[in-house]
């Protein structure tokens, strides 16, 4: 999106919700494709149900370091390193949704663990990828 730098975050809380809704709903929507071709027993519903689930977890494992580190830095207690795109949380987080993401396509679609993983990563890149697009 072409918003200019000190403007984007005040416009990102409009669209972060809905962005991260859409990046859900196509993940699941793939992940659900490409099982059914596989053989897999689940349904799009349950599996959108528990990425959503997943999409919570990573919100709070980054969004409220984010959030303190916004706050420290808008009131001049940390200098803007960058350290949000380093950070642990950044990689907790990330790992985190992967292996939840995972566990998800195994439960709902019962396929193998080689299986799941590949439906997993492939998910996990279709979200990261509207993510991308949307989110700095």
């Amino acid at each position: 999106l072409n918003i200019p730098a000190e403007q984007y975050y005040s416009y990102e809380r409009f669209f972060i919700l809905p962005v991260g809704l859409a990046g859900t709903i196509l993940a699941s929507g793939v992940i659900r494709l490409v099982a059914r071709w596989w053989n897999g027993q689940g349904h799009f519903e349950d599996l959108f149900a528990l990425l959503g689930f997943s999409m919570i977890v990573i919100a709070v494992v980054m969004g409220l370091p984010d959030l303190a580190i916004g706050i420290l830095t808008g009131i001049g207690v940390l200098a803007p390193l960058g350290f949000e795109f380093i950070g642990p949380h950044v990689w907790l987080g990330t790992l985190w949704y992967l292996l939840l993401t995972i566990l998800a396509v195994k439960e709902v679609e019962h396929l193998s663990w080689g299986k799941s993983i590949v439906l997993g990563l492939m998910g996990f890149v279709v979200n990261g990828v509207v993510q991308f697009i949307f989110i700095r």
